[in-house]
């Protein structure tokens, strides 16, 4: 089959997507960001040797391409990741928020022969807010890569991970870990992610000493923190998945969560889930983490494996791809 694949950007995630694709069809992608007019006379010469458009999130950027696709008899799939069908209009986010963007992402959902959701949460929402047809839907959960990854001493460290910008603030919770890390001055705190707008200096005037924001971290460093961290914390508002705590959970970090979207869906009871709003939740589920036995991560890491592996995801990709 020749697949014409459309991103926005090659996330870890999309580009696992991508590899799988290649391993058992012909692929041709193209990154279509921006100017969705002009991404479309790009897309051209693919559309007609395309067999199946997949594009990589709702984004109003494929939606000529999709129309043409569709009025050439191409197959499209669709994969709802997160923003594009979200809808939280107390912190601003979401695609599903009223609006032209909302109308232009329903329409390319509208579309499509599959909408492939990567949990049940995020499904929910592709039901509810862009209100796609159920027998449309496919539950296809992210994959992460097997490999062995020794058991290393644990410290006292606890780890966040997530874009430092002014959106994160409150959707990824960076002013609820601000409070955790005062609450507990004996534990070292690390956030990780790129420097976006002023919100670096805002935080850095609000965190305390042992808080460190340490920016994008490459590879190496990254799995050189986590095999020593103990704790992973990700008290987001919202999250389709929450690759990062998978990630971290396969380091045998035990995982401290929101109660939010599917981040109770991923950790299972492999870890702590708080409610955020209420006073003190967060900071008793951060304490039992930290005391917890290390076969609390081994448990963690052995549920990313069985239920979210790379092969579970590849084989389910192919087969509904193969169905379309």
């Amino acid at each position: 089959m020749n697949i014409l694949f459309l991103h926005t950007g090659l996330q870890s995630f999309v580009r696992r997507d991508l590899e799988i694709l290649r391993g058992a069809h012909s692929v041709r992608s193209v990154c279509n960001h921006r100017r969705a007019l002009r991404n479309l006379a790009w897309n051209l010469k693919d559309l007609a040797w395309a067999d199946l458009v997949f594009c990589w999130f709702a984004s109003a950027h494929f939606l000529p391409a999709a129309l043409l696709a569709r009025s050439l008899g191409r197959k499209l799939v669709v994969v709802a990741g997160g923003f594009d069908v979200a809808a939280l209009p107390e912190i601003g986010y979401g695609a599903m928020q009223p609006g032209l963007r909302r109308e232009v992402g329903r329409r390319l959902l509208q579309l499509a022969d599959r909408v492939l959701c990567v949990s049940a949460s995020n499904q929910d929402e592709a039901i509810r807010n862009a209100g796609v047809e159920p027998a449309r839907c496919e539950l296809i959960p992210h994959g992460f890569p097997a490999y062995w990854e020794p058991p290393t001493p644990k410290r006292p460290l606890a780890v966040s991970i997530g874009q430092v910008c002014r959106a994160n603030l409150e959707r990824k919770g960076h002013r609820h870990l601000v409070r955790l890390a005062r609450a507990f001055p004996g534990v070292r705190f690390k956030l990780i992610g790129r420097w976006r707008d002023g919100a670096y200096q805002l935080l850095r005037r609000l965190a305390p000493a042992n808080l460190e924001l340490s920016g994008y971290l490459p590879d190496p460093e990254l799995r050189y923190l986590l095999q020593r961290a103990r704790v992973v914390v990700q008290p987001s508002r919202h999250e389709a998945f929450g690759c990062s705590v998978a990630e971290a959970m396969l380091y045998r970090c035990v995982p401290v969560v929101s109660d939010s979207f599917a981040l109770p869906e991923v950790v299972g009871e492999a870890g702590f889930v708080a409610d955020c709003a209420q006073p003190g939740s967060l900071e008793r589920a951060f304490a039992a983490a930290m005391d917890a036995p290390q076969q609390l991560g081994e448990r963690a890491r052995q549920r990313i494996l069985k239920l979210y592996s790379l092969r579970r995801r590849a084989h389910s990709l192919l087969e509904v791809l193969s169905r379309v």
